[in-house]
């Protein structure tokens, strides 16, 4: 398994981070609304996106190690 990491240098859901800030509580948000968003922003206004990946782990390995715990 790679962990990857996705990073976007705009808050494509920060409609609901700042509600959320507002009313202390928490909006179910789901991958269909924020594809409609992105779908719906202007071409050239998504920003960047930087992915980075980490060393592989091999899950056999990491679920004998910490299979007790």
């Amino acid at each position: 398994m790679v962990p990857v990491c996705v990073n976007y240098d705009r808050l494509f859901d920060s409609r609901y981070l700042s509600n959320e800030i507002i009313s202390g509580k928490f909006q179910n948000f789901n991958i269909a609304e924020l594809m409609y968003y992105i779908y719906k922003t202007r071409p050239g206004k998504l920003g960047k996106t930087f992915v980075k990946y980490a060393e592989p782990i091999n899950l056999y390995d990491y679920i004998d190690k910490y299979k007790d715990d």
